[in-house]
């Protein structure tokens, strides 16, 4: 089991050879998640999902990955996205910030 651990208030299927990754951790240190992952080698997107664990509601997550680098958004229901992950991939855990994004109706 790997550990992520997201900071700041509130942090696939593949054709190609991919490398699936689970991570089990925190957001703001006391908010259980669970995040899926997968890495297809030699490309540049990543896709996956993640959920809290209270709840258990799944939230897709798109976006790309250079190096060690990984930036993910999240959607709503209406594909609207709500939230960016910025990630460190240290291999065995991910570390790095999210960032909630306010929708406002005009």
């Amino acid at each position: 089991m790997k550990k992520i651990v997201l900071t700041l208030s509130v942090i696939f299927g593949c054709l190609k050879v991919c490398k699936a990754q689970s991570f089990e951790g925190y957001i703001s240190e006391n908010i259980p998640v669970w995040v899926d992952l997968n890495i297809p080698s030699n490309a540049e997107s990543i896709s996956g999902s993640y959920f809290y664990k209270k709840n258990g509601v799944t939230i897709l997550l798109s976006g790309t990955i250079k190096g060690n680098q990984i930036i993910l958004t999240e959607k709503n229901k209406s594909g609207l996205i709500t939230g960016i992950f910025t990630c460190l991939n240290l291999g065995d855990s991910l570390i790095g910030n999210w960032r909630i994004l306010i929708i406002q109706n005009h």
